[in-house]
């Protein structure tokens, strides 16, 4: 058995063509640049971020997205938070 090597690192705007495409290879929901640039980028609530998982080869094998959300409580300030998403690990 051999083991390759992974790095994992935030993603920006120019990595959403290659996201994109990793997404469309396993048809996942969010295979355009557009999509993923208004999810990370445009959010009405705020700036998301993603994170890749790359081989040895610089080829995508996982995601993780974070982006923001606002929780309001009765009778309470609302709280910003970021939600996980987009959590894809592939082989």
């Amino acid at each position: 058995m051999t083991a390759d090597a992974y790095t994992i690192r935030g993603a920006n705007e120019i990595d959403f063509a290659k996201i994109a495409a990793f997404f469309s290879k396993y048809n996942y929901r969010l295979d355009s640049e557009q999509s993923l640039r208004w999810k990370y980028s445009q959010n009405p609530v705020g700036q998301g971020r993603i994170f890749l998982m790359e081989d040895s080869q610089k080829q995508i094998k996982g995601t993780l997205g974070y982006i923001p959300h606002i929780l309001f409580r009765v009778e309470a300030h609302p709280i910003p938070v970021m939600a996980s998403v987009d959590l894809f690990f592939c082989s």
